[in-house]
């Protein structure tokens, strides 16, 4: 489940930030593996591909009194 989706307010005013909580990198690689055959992911990819300049992933870890352990 999407657990934040947020804009800056400075720097690149085109930057958007969403955080996705998963159990462990096993299982953001198997959800990531399964958007490449969901044809409702195909289609949206299919119109904003375009739309997208550059992309970044960062895999972080909870801090140990964060909410998301």
């Amino acid at each position: 489940p999407l657990c934040f989706v947020g804009a800056t307010t400075a720097g690149d005013p085109n930057e958007v930030c969403h955080i996705w909580p998963y159990k462990s990198f096993e299982e953001r690689a198997t959800a990531r593996a399964g958007q490449a055959t969901d044809p409702v992911v195909k289609e949206f990819l299919a119109y904003s591909r375009s739309l997208v300049l550059e992309m970044t992933s960062t895999l972080w870890v909870p801090a140990p009194f964060s909410p998301l352990q």
